[in-house]
């Protein structure tokens, strides 16, 4: 573990425009090895991850782009950043006017940094007991429509979401 990682991204990210993306300003190393050596010399663990944070990768700037130029694909809609690393591509649909943002990672958007845009951060479980509440037959079909389509059992899919969504799993079982 890092002592203080505050210290640490100050010390080897400078915060700075997004290449192509000006208007967001994410903090950023110039170089992705010397970081994580970095990262393996300061928690003392040559296994750590990969710090795909400080950096705004291809993927994640293409559907900033796409979205600043296309607003209208998440106006008002959820958006599920997933393993974004820097969180550029929520940050980028909050811009847009997405909704909500569906994330692990919900200590990196708190309430208050988000009041301003009108619009909430879910985990998550969180997010689909919500769509669970709204229309349980849709996502019972959905997720049947799931199992199937990657040739597995029902009660394999809900398995394996049970590892990442065990709170929803767990009011979807309950009042099937």
């Amino acid at each position: 573990m890092v002592a203080s990682p505050r210290a640490f991204i100050l010390r080897h990210t400078r915060l700075r425009p997004v290449p192509g993306l000006e208007e967001i300003r994410l903090y950023l190393a110039d170089d992705v090895l010397s970081l994580w050596h970095a990262t393996q010399n300061e928690t003392h663990d040559p296994d750590a991850a990969m710090p795909y944070w400080a950096f705004a990768w291809a993927g994640g700037l293409a559907i900033g782009r796409y979205w600043r130029e296309h607003p209208d694909a998440v106006a008002g809609r959820s958006v599920f950043d997933l393993a974004s690393g820097s969180g550029l591509c929520a940050i980028a649909a909050v811009r847009a006017g997405a909704e909500t943002i569906v994330t692990y990672n919900l200590k990196d958007f708190p309430r208050s940094a988000l009041a301003s845009y009108s619009i909430t951060a879910q985990g998550p479980s969180t997010f689909l007991k919500n769509l669970y509440e709204l229309d349980p037959d849709a996502v019972g079909h959905t997720l049947e429509q799931q199992a199937a389509a990657i040739d597995k059992s029902f009660d394999y899919l809900l398995d394996r979401l049970r590892v990442n969504v065990p709170g929803f799993v767990h009011t979807f079982t309950q009042r099937k």
